[in-house]
């Protein structure tokens, strides 16, 4: 929903988007009537009221147009709640969550907004992805990332992770 900047994307943006992908299908005759629509960059949960915004009204162009919808969110796992975990079911979303390793290694970089290491915030919402794949039979997927601090861990990040 931004970048590092702590720009974040407007509903009129997001909504101008939705509509050129619309007019798209529609106007090239696809037959594949789907939109992926992904919310990522940032911390893109820091906007859920955003991201309820856009998804409603997804929701209801997608009865105008008789087209679907797939949602994705990646998310670093820090921000979670019973209401976002409630929405992310209602609206089937794809999930994937960025943890670079242990904590060691993810604190290396992932940090919250007041320095600390952001691990302790991820695994206190590890129950939540754990439910959505029992509950959705959907997989959450879990992405590292490495860097010029995280790259010699690689090994002991693929154990953990595995």
């Amino acid at each position: 929903m931004g970048e590092m900047n702590q720009e974040r994307m407007t509903f009129e943006t997001a909504k101008n988007g939705v509509e050129f992908a619309i007019r798209k299908i529609v106007n090239e005759h696809h037959k594949n009537r789907r939109i992926d629509v992904d919310f990522l960059g940032g911390e893109p949960l820091l906007c859920f009221s955003i991201i309820k915004e856009i998804v409603s009204y997804c929701e209801q162009r997608k009865i105008e147009e008789q087209i679907s919808f797939n949602y994705t969110i990646t998310t670093n796992g820090t921000v979670f709640s019973d209401e976002i975990y409630g929405f992310l079911v209602k609206y089937r979303f794809s999930i994937k969550v960025s943890l670079d390793g242990d904590e060691y290694v993810n604190d290396l970089n992932r940090k919250d907004c007041n320095g600390a290491g952001s691990f302790k915030l991820v695994e206190r919402n590890i129950h939540y992805f754990r439910r959505y794949e029992k509950e959705t039979d959907k997989l959450v997927i879990v992405s590292n990332v490495l860097s010029k601090n995280t790259y010699r861990f690689y090994d002991k990040t693929v154990k953990y992770l595995v």
